[in-house]
């Protein structure tokens, strides 16, 4: 799995640093390279059983199982959080991709927070192993303006 992230209020420290970072994440490995954007240095790092793509129901609780620590990456319907109710808000572009855009009003961790997801029209489609996927999604915008939190990961690019 393949993320950007950058802090617009230079909070955080990640990979020893406060730059816009480019996160990789290989679960055969359970590795995670950041490349600073800004200077080009790629660190390395275990995968983190807190971090953004990590299933971290399973890893607690395989861990209490007794059987050891385990990673996993997060299934598709954790990572978008399909349980919750989204509403279509309409049509907008990403990377140059015309996308439906669905918007939710979510409680997680306790901050009530908006996230709207991107999904790429269906005429747009990518081939995976010779399969032909669609619609693909493209974009998550995360914001709450209480606590000034507003986070953009686009998935293609």
């Amino acid at each position: 799995m393949r993320y950007e992230a950058r802090d617009t209020r230079q909070t955080l420290i990640s990979f020893f640093s406060k730059d816009p970072i480019t996160y990789i994440s290989d679960y055969t490995l359970g590795i995670q390279y950041g490349i600073n954007q800004i200077i080009g240095n790629c660190s390395i790092r275990g995968l983190l059983s807190d971090d953004f793509g990590e299933d971290s129901q399973f890893t607690a609780t395989y861990n209490q199982s007794g059987l050891g620590f385990a990673i996993r990456i997060r299934s598709p319907d954790s990572f978008l959080d399909l349980d919750s109710i989204y509403i279509h808000t309409g049509k907008r572009t990403f990377n140059g991709i015309k996308s439906d855009v669905y918007i939710s009003n979510r409680s997680d961790f306790k901050l009530n927070t908006f996230y709207e997801y991107a999904f790429s029209e269906p005429k747009f489609s990518i081939t995976n192993n010779e399969l032909n996927e669609n619609p693909i999604p493209v974009a998550l915008n995360i914001n709450n303006p209480k606590v000034k939190i507003a986070l953009l990961f686009t998935f293609l690019s």
